[in-house]
């Protein structure tokens, strides 16, 4: 039976994951189905296949995302559209939601139940 963590790991990344989706300001159609099927597939990975990789490849992901969002706000380049208090906002409840439900990932129990996932077991 999966962990609680692991089942709300799950509700908040879709959820997180179709706001985004809604809310996004690119007009990329291809970009933004793109990065929503790849993100759910890493989601989907984690909670239903157990998959202790995909669960490194969503820190790290949302790690990397950490990072260029810090340098964008720090950089500042040109080409950004003026931060307003919405997206300032939206940023940073999507970053301490993502911080949140990593550290899900990341529980005793989550951890335990990932790891048995990945054993390979051998009928003899």
């Amino acid at each position: 039976m999966r962990p609680k963590t692991i089942a709300a790991f799950e509700i908040i990344q879709i959820a997180l994951l179709v706001l985004g989706y809604i809310l996004s300001p690119t007009d990329d159609v291809i970009l933004k189905t793109v990065g929503f099927v790849f993100v759910m597939a890493l989601v989907l990975f984690i909670a239903r296949k157990r998959s202790n990789i995909a669960r490194w490849l969503f820190f790290a992901m949302v790690a990397l995302g950490l990072l260029i969002q810090a340098w964008l706000w720090i950089a500042q380049p040109v080409e950004l559209p003026p931060l307003t208090a919405w997206y300032i906002a939206r940023i940073i409840f999507g970053l301490m939601v993502s911080l949140v439900s990593v550290g899900l990932l990341f529980t005793p129990s989550a951890s335990a139940w990932l790891r048995r996932g990945s054993q390979v077991t051998t009928s003899g």
